[in-house]
């Protein structure tokens, strides 16, 4: 009986770290978009500028590197050939209501950030008890221009 609790203890131990990371995952990826959102300029000096330093964000949580075996790794996009990054833009210019009196508005952007690692639920000593999981992180963030 003894060995069954102990078993179910740990189990619900890393089911709890494993929530823990999709919720930590989440959180970090809002605010790698949030910062992407003000960094950088228009262009591809910008993009390239704002995945530098998303990826450094998140690299350089804490939490992420406790509960990330391997670090984090960009997702693929879902659609266009581009390999996989961790902000992925898509832009609309208002060049028409600009002319017609609408405000001085130029575009407006949308960034999305996301990302995945694996987890193990950070019970490590644990190691092949219970399944590696693979937590995505992923956020969206509204820029007017």
């Amino acid at each position: 009986m003894v060995p069954v609790l102990v078993l179910l203890t740990v189990f619900v131990l890393w089911a709890g770290r494993a929530g823990r990371a999709r919720l930590v995952a989440d959180l970090a990826a809002g605010e790698a978009a949030a910062a992407a959102a003000l960094c950088c300029e228009n262009g591809s000096n910008g993009a390239a500028a704002r995945e530098v330093m998303v990826e450094d964000l998140l690299e350089a949580r804490p939490s992420l590197e406790f509960l990330c075996i391997g670090g984090v790794r960009p997702t693929a996009p879902d659609q266009g050939s581009g390999g996989p990054e961790f902000v992925q833009e898509h832009w609309v210019d208002f060049d028409s209501a600009t002319s017609a009196g609408f405000g001085t508005t130029d575009g407006m952007g949308v960034l999305v950030v996301r990302f995945q690692c694996e987890t193990d639920g950070a019970l490590a000593p644990l190691a092949g008890v219970f399944p590696i999981i693979t937590v995505h992180g992923q956020a969206t963030e509204v820029v007017i221009r």
